[in-house]
């Protein structure tokens, strides 16, 4: 995946087991039926350079956005 980092393995999510990666999707089975449009929660292997990704890290609270950081890792 490309906004996310893949060099300690598969991501996870919860309820479902990850089958396979690639550039843009994660192929993975479902514990419970899920239809489209449904959210999907992936939470990476490596955050650190997942995070370097990214303009801004969303830290969340359930369903609620709390509060947003921004990142600027660029000239490490």
């Amino acid at each position: 995946l490309k906004a996310i980092a893949m060099d300690h393995g598969n991501p996870t999510i919860d309820g479902a087991t990850v089958w396979f990666c690639s550039d843009e999707h994660v192929t993975f089975a479902a514990d419970a039926p899920a239809r489209v449009g449904d959210r999907v929660r992936v939470r990476p292997a490596h955050v650190d350079p997942t995070v370097a990704k990214h303009a801004a890290l969303h830290l969340v609270d359930g369903e609620e956005v709390v509060e947003v950081w921004p990142v600027d890792l660029r000239g490490w």
